[in-house]
């Protein structure tokens, strides 16, 4: 198992098209439906590990050499430029290194302001509010060290906290019946760990601020714990109930959508609520969807789907394009020398653990066996020779 450059472009180009994948499923109720939410919360996560494990495995990924576009540019990125001591790839990697800098530290000091904000506040003691709140942590199992906070800055309900929840209310007036569902699909959020899927997603869109596939990841990836909250909320309730629960869901939008409005700017406003009010739709069509169909379908096809997730995450560590540079001639045209590739040798694994190499002459007969040590073995694999047992 080693790490290189090429494991992480590896790793870029499959989590790129598996987010692509993930924003085609979940753009559509009924391809949501079809495959499952649970089946794509498990394909989010296959695609954080994907990221979060650029490797490459010795005797499994298999090495293809490329010579073509590929190795030109490779070459022409690590090309000395400046003092000719510093590349392309160097100003590269500089820029991305100081962006993680800027990018993290920001989010670290947003976060402690946050924290500190909400430690600062009084726990709410609204009696319609904490008595929601009990029945809610009852109906989901959740211990009832909780705090609820109630702020003006706050523009929707949410909930925060890694080690002990804090549900986090807007001043808007809402029934109890209304309570009992915002802190029932609260702490659905809690139960699912989903604060920890979002900070895993966090820090990849920090190590890759510069890739917008990762912050089209973060927003489906959102949308997905949002609907995968709202299914386990009526699954506790029951679908009958689901016309009050949406209800409210809406009434907490619109009033996010007052507060925006009487905080920003009309262009920003605008396109904020339009996506609030796309999401909305799309968590009202899944609910009412949701019971369509058999249930023995809907279980079959998510195994089905998260069968095929594993099945590409374990093909995508299979192979992995390296540049290949033919020696100039004049090294390779010295008498008493051969040059070694994947189409004129193999390495013969013999019975101690140990490596032969074996060359083959232009007619396919083996010509010489030579005993390598593990050093030379590693490179030949990286060369593509392959093994034999």
């Amino acid at each position: 198992m080693s790490f290189s450059f090429y494991s992480l472009l590896m790793a870029l180009v499959w989590s790129g098209l598996l987010i692509l994948i993930l924003h085609f499923l979940k753009r559509a109720a009924v391809r949501v439906l079809w495959v499952g939410i649970t089946s794509l919360v498990i394909f989010s996560i296959s695609t954080l590990l994907r990221m979060f494990l650029p490797l490459e495995f010795q005797y499994f990924t298999c090495v293809i050499a490329n010579r073509g576009i590929f190795a030109w540019l490779c070459e022409a990125l690590s090309a000395p430029i400046f003092l000719r001591v510093v590349s392309i790839a160097d100003v590269i990697l500089a820029v991305w290194i100081s962006g993680m800098v800027v990018q993290g530290g920001y989010c670290i000091i947003k976060l402690a302001k946050h924290f500190r904000m909400i430690h600062s506040y009084m726990e709410s003691d609204g009696e319609e509010i904490v008595s929601a709140a009990q029945w809610a942590a009852n109906r989901m199992g959740v211990r009832a060290d909780y705090r609820i906070v109630q702020s003006n800055l706050f523009l929707t309900p949410m909930i925060t906290g890694f080690f002990r929840p804090t549900v986090l209310l807007p001043p808007a007036e809402y029934g109890e019946e209304e309570y009992r569902y915002i802190f029932l699909h609260e702490f659905s959020h809690w139960k699912n760990g989903d604060i920890w899927l979002k900070m895993l997603a966090e820090i990849l869109r920090i190590i890759f601020w510069w890739n917008p596939f990762m912050y089209l990841f973060c927003h489906d990836l959102d949308q997905i714990l949002e609907l995968r909250a709202d299914l386990r909320v009526l699954k506790v309730e029951g679908m009958e109930n689901r016309s009050e629960y949406l209800l409210t869901i809406k009434k907490a939008i619109l009033n996010c959508k007052k507060q925006l409005e009487f905080m920003s700017e009309a262009c920003t406003v605008s396109e904020l609520t339009t996506n609030l009010e796309k999401d909305t739709f799309q968590r009202t069509e899944t609910v009412f969807l949701y019971h369509q169909g058999s249930k023995v379908r809907r279980v079959l096809m998510s195994v089905i789907f998260t069968i095929l997730t594993l099945t590409v995450l374990v093909f995508s560590y299979m192979f992995i394009y390296q540049p290949a540079y033919d020696p100039p001639k004049s090294e390779i045209n010295e008498e008493g020398y051969i040059g070694v590739d994947s189409g004129n040798s193999y390495l013969q694994k013999q019975e101690d653990g140990s490596y032969c190499l074996v060359l083959i002459d232009e007619e396919g007969n083996e010509i010489e066996y030579t005993a390598v040590d593990d050093s030379i073995v590693e490179s030949l694999l990286a060369a593509g020779v392959p093994v034999k047992e």
